[in-house]
């Protein structure tokens, strides 16, 4: 009779559990089913408050790589008003908001794609934030040749400043061809995978870190801004220089009816400033790759945790 009971007992335990597991992974998948809406929408959100705050230290970037000498806010303000450090803002938050969505939601895709079924450690991140970036700068190519062409262009230049970003590149296409609208995307290439790598290796590691070492919590806001700040500093540095040739690149096409390549160009920068000149504007793209993968990384990281509620 005993032996009855416990057998019942349990039978009815199993029976529970059972019921209790196939719940939580209904729970389970209907929330992976849902998770890439959030995570576009909260780093898009992070894009677009991104874009805002950086563009300014972008223009100042962007001209200091072309004219190749330093340039202050105040120098352009006076001489181009304050809306000069604006110029892209428009094509930047077209550019960036949808396209930050793709490439987060693809990141989270690889990477756990590589760890759970190649079984990769440290190396996933690394990878998975290549392959994403050179994805979605493939994508954006066109419209980021037409804001690196106005926030390279001063007042003074009739022909880019009274354009719109279709207006620009129609002209592209008519004195260059479609292949015209993708000019500078090896550079682009070789800038932003290396920085992707640099940036997600860096920043997974320093997050397990803080959590790990210093005890954070895994979802606190000081956690990823950190280790967003950290390693998008690192990374912006290490890439400064394929920065300055793509930059030059791209902008040579409204100035310039020469087709000069990217090894022609990393020649004549050696030949005119040295090793100096492929670190034109590394300050202001320091300054801004830094705060704006911090604010970033911790709008995305909050949006997500609010929105997956």
């Amino acid at each position: 009779m005993g032996e009855t009971i416990e057998l019942e007992d349990s039978e009815s335990q199993e029976r529970k559990s059972k019921s209790k597991s196939k719940s939580k992974s209904k729970n389970k998948g209907s929330g992976k089913e849902l998770q890439p809406i959030p995570k576009m929408l909260s780093a898009s959100g992070g894009a677009a408050l991104t874009v805002i705050f950086t563009t300014p230290f972008d223009v100042l970037k962007t001209r200091a790589q072309i004219e190749n000498r330093k340039i202050r806010v105040s120098e352009l303000v006076r001489s181009e008003g304050t809306r000069s450090l604006f110029r892209g803002l428009q094509t930047g938050l077209v550019m960036s908001v949808p396209v930050t969505g793709i490439y987060f939601v693809m990141y989270e895709s690889f990477k756990e794609f590589l760890i759970q079924v190649c079984s990769l450690g440290f190396a996933a991140p690394l990878v998975s934030g290549s392959a994403a970036r050179i994805v979605t700068s493939t994508l954006v190519c066109p419209l980021e040749i037409a804001r690196t062409n106005f926030q390279a262009s001063s007042s003074s230049n009739a022909q880019v400043g009274k354009s719109s970003a279709f207006g620009l590149l129609r002209t592209v296409v008519r004195d260059r061809g479609f292949r015209g609208l993708w000019t500078g995307l090896g550079p682009t290439l070789f800038r932003d995978a290396p920085f992707s790598a640099i940036y997600w290796a860096g920043y997974e590691l320093i997050k397990e870190q803080m959590i790990g070492a210093l005890g954070f919590s895994e979802k606190s806001l000081v956690v990823a801004f950190t280790a967003g700040a950290v390693s998008g500093l690192a990374g912006a540095a290490a890439t400064t220089p394929l920065d300055v040739i793509k930059s030059r690149r791209q902008a040579q096409l409204m100035v310039s009816a020469e087709r000069a390549g990217s090894l022609e160009i990393a020649k004549s920068i050696w030949n005119t400033t040295g090793y100096k000149g492929f670190l034109a504007g590394v300050g202001p793209r320091c300054a801004k790759v830094a705060p704006a993968c911090a604010i970033m990384i911790s709008t995305y990281e909050g949006l997500r945790s609010v929105l997956e509620t």
